[in-house]
């Protein structure tokens, strides 16, 4: 938010790299070190969004491709976002190469 965009890379748990300012109307904080940071995982350029008929108000299949840089632990959800989407009630096909 405001601006902030995390790293391609990802951010690693209380990684010291990270840093604050802030310029305002109502005054500046110096640049400083974050004290914590929340690990965030990646998946750089590996994700694939592919679709087996690409054209509006067709029914389709859909298959998201990607190569995490972190571990996935179980409970952990990845959310797909896709807005102007709609899909049936019923199941959900979700594999994975380590889970099938």
């Amino acid at each position: 938010a405001c601006g902030t965009r995390l790293p391609l890379a990802g951010v690693v748990n209380d990684d010291p790299v990270y840093t604050r300012a802030l310029m305002a109307a109502g005054g500046t904080i110096e640049a400083g070190p974050i004290a914590s940071t929340q690990p965030v995982g990646s998946f750089t350029f590996t994700p694939v969004l592919s679709f087996t008929t690409p054209l509006a108000g067709e029914e389709t299949s859909t298959t998201f491709a990607f190569t995490p840089k972190m571990s996935i632990l179980s409970g952990e959800r990845i959310t797909l976002y896709l807005p102007g989407f709609s899909r049936e009630d019923g199941p959900l096909d979700v594999s994975s190469p380590t889970n099938p």
